[in-house]
């Protein structure tokens, strides 16, 4: 079966032929964690998978069809933006309250 594959920013270079946007071959029933262990992806370099446009966990079994794509974690700004987001089940991001600022 084929799935389209993104990995984005450093984590192209995991990608075949180190392209951003593939069309890869994968065998029936392969979960995202299965496939980034098979690239040599570290789970240290995933900060979020995304399929055909949803939050999902690594542990999802793909389909044909599908498109993937997978974030790096991303760093910098100034202290004062929230310490913590958490990610939700809708895919949107909700901020502590206790951390926002004032």
């Amino acid at each position: 079966m084929n799935i389209t594959l993104k990995l984005y920013g450093n984590l192209k270079r995991f990608a075949p032929h180190k392209k951003e946007n593939v069309l890869i071959e994968i065998a029936p029933s392969t979960t995202i964690t299965e496939l980034l262990v098979h690239l040599g992806v570290p789970d240290s370099n995933v900060a979020m998978c995304a399929v055909n446009d949803a939050v999902v966990d690594p542990s999802t079994i793909l389909r044909d069809g599908d498109v993937l794509e997978v974030f790096e974690p991303v760093g910098g700004g100034t202290d004062d933006y929230p310490k913590r987001v958490h990610i939700i089940s809708s895919g949107g991001l909700c901020r502590e309250k206790s951390r926002l600022p004032r």
